[in-house]
């Protein structure tokens, strides 16, 4: 019963494989010794005596005595069941084997980028008229970004500035970890001496006021410029000393309403020579409140900034309302599509113990039958 159990379960592991594709790893050593075992048959068969028969013995043998048509072929069916057997057995020197195709895509390297976010004073005034401000606007779209970016192997760190640049995380591969850092991030960093915030300024209008939920809101001495150059700057640095060495797919994405204090060449230039890509979404600025707190030609310094970006091979976004923002966003996700690798993978079935056990079976079986048929045999 259990050698019933044995081979039903050998004849079972080979349903639903394609033979056809049966395939060899070691041919070479079967073929060497089925070649040696060939001639040792053939140089036996060539130099000993048949056992069954003797020269010149004088006498008329019966043909009772004489092996018939059907032993002859009885005999014939168990030396072949030997032979099977052998040949098996041979065949698992071969280590055949099933090969299975298996495709399994891979992201073939992950990409770097530092959001550097625009928290001046600027970005606490209401935008148009949506009646919120511009950093809340901007921090939302931004959020929307990072939902697009799941599980694309993203590195990423988080900087905010105004007249100086803050690290809020550095660089990280956990999208919910980073997600949860931008969504805490301030709308608005300020001087708490800045005439721009609610109840310290003297416009009666109050068309101005940094409205910004208090927990968005950081006051801190002598914040509150745009401060664009010293933004890239801080981004450079934290690229030479933190970012992957030899990673080709790096980026800076920065988001700001551009009111700023200085130009910023000689940073694109640079972002530019480590082949860093550069994503300018510029945010339609408050141009009345601007001119109150003394800015002027900000139109011809955007063009100049856009002109810039474009030479250094960034891409510039001039963001008019939400929904272009959100626009802009969506673009930037399918410039930075990540590149897959599809891997063709090759599994193996390894076939050799089925034809080891069914081959050991075969002369087992062959051995026993031949003794069996020797009892009933021939004898003159």
């Amino acid at each position: 019963m259990i050698l019933y159990d044995l081979v039903k379960s050998g004849l079972e592991s080979f349903q639903g494989l394609d033979l056809s594709r049966l395939s060899h790893s070691q041919e070479s050593a079967a073929i060497l010794l089925s070649i040696a075992l060939f001639i040792v048959v053939l140089l036996k068969s060539l130099l000993s005596r048949n056992k069954f028969s003797q020269k010149g013995s004088g006498y008329l043998i019966s043909d009772r005595y004489r092996i018939g048509l059907l032993r002859r072929a009885g005999n014939f069916a168990l030396k072949s069941i030997l032979a099977s057997g052998v040949i098996l057995l041979l065949a698992a020197l071969t280590e055949p084997f099933i090969p299975i195709l298996k495709t399994v895509a891979t992201i073939k390297e992950s990409r770097e980028r530092i959001d550097l976010i625009d928290v001046s004073t600027s970005k606490g005034w209401l935008y148009e008229s949506t009646g919120r401000p511009a950093g809340e606007l901007g921090r939302k779209a931004h959020l929307k970004f990072l939902n697009m970016r799941r599980g694309k192997n993203d590195r990423v760190a988080l900087w905010v500035f105004s007249t100086h640049a803050f690290q809020i995380e550095d660089f990280i591969v956990d999208d919910q970890v980073y997600f949860d850092q931008v969504y805490d991030a301030p709308y608005v960093v300020i001087d708490p001496d800045n005439y721009f915030l609610p109840g310290r300024g003297y416009h009666k209008d109050k068309l101005c006021d940094v409205l910004v939920p208090i927990e968005r809101l950081n006051e801190i001495k002598d914040e509150g410029q745009t401060r664009l150059e010293v933004g890239l700057q801080a981004v450079i640095k934290d690229f030479d000393q933190k970012g992957t060495i030899g990673l080709k797919e790096r980026a800076v994405m920065v988001e700001t309403d551009a009111a700023a204090e200085a130009p910023i060449d000689s940073e694109l230039s640079a972002l530019y020579k480590r082949g860093i890509h550069i994503y300018f979404l510029k945010v339609k600025s408050n141009k009345e409140c601007e001119a109150r707190g003394g800015a002027k030609d900000i139109d011809d310094f955007v063009k100049k900034l856009q002109s810039q970006v474009e030479k250094y091979g960034g891409k510039f976004y001039d963001v008019a309302d939400e929904n272009s923002m959100v626009r802009a966003y969506a673009d930037i996700d399918r410039l930075e599509t990540a590149k897959i690798k599809t891997i063709s993978v090759t599994n193996k079935i390894p076939l050799f113990q089925l034809f080891i056990f069914f081959g050991i079976l075969a002369i087992a079986g062959g051995i026993f039958l031949i003794f069996l048929a020797e009892i009933p045999g021939v004898y003159p």
